[in-house]
């Protein structure tokens, strides 16, 4: 942690800008043994303001996600979320095709980073692909039994041009993995779980 806070710490002398320590926080373990110690007595600094620790059993925000330090990113209950903002985007006084736009450019990229981040299971993807193109019936009026081809068609083919998660974020996931496998710093590649790395080298 302290190389990288003198890297930082370079970074913003060599480029002018300057980082709010009072929003920075930071959480370091080192295993021994059979355990794992918490580095809470380090006294982490940037230039001269001290960095703040992330407690173990707190989360933190970044990005919008919740950081555990012991459990990684927590998943989030996206269905529920997903379902409360298409409500509120059913109950706008927008045209039919003002909610699918909606939906489609804004509503359903915003679960994209941290379905991606926390690698969200098929399963998930399979219930916000339910939730979705039942909604999207409902704003267009079309009856449940209309094939769901119509939903992902692009606009030209006469579609709604709907993104299928199903699709786009496994694929995201795949290559995150592989830009991280091929990265020259030996710890981004050690994010990756050792089944990970065995997948890939049998390959």
């Amino acid at each position: 942690m302290e190389t990288d806070l003198k890297l930082l710490q370079s970074f913003c002398t060599n480029t002018g800008l300057i980082i709010n320590t009072s929003k920075t926080k930071g959480f370091h373990f080192a295993s021994k043994s059979k355990t794992f110690i918490y580095n809470h007595d380090k006294n982490w600094k940037l230039g001269k303001d001290t960095i703040a620790y992330i407690p173990p059993g707190v989360t933190e925000k970044y990005l919008g996600a919740r950081i555990d330090p012991w459990a990684g990113v927590t998943k989030g209950e996206w269905p529920e979320k997903i379902k409360a903002w298409i409500k509120s985007l059913q109950a706008a006084d927008l045209r039919p095709a003002q909610k699918i736009e909606v939906l489609r450019m804004h509503i359903i990229p915003r679960t994209y980073f941290h379905l991606i981040l926390t690698e969200v299971s098929q399963n998930t993807l399979r219930n916000l692909y339910q939730i979705i193109r039942n909604s999207m019936k409902e704003i267009v009026h079309l009856p449940p039994h209309v094939t769901s081809g119509l939903l992902y068609s692009n606009n030209r083919s006469g579609g709604l041009g709907m993104l299928k998660l199903e699709v786009r974020i496994p694929s995201a996931i795949i290559r995150k993995r592989m830009a991280l496998e091929m990265s020259t710093d030996k710890r981004y590649r050690g994010i990756l779980p050792v089944s990970g790395r065995k997948q890939r080298q049998n390959h």
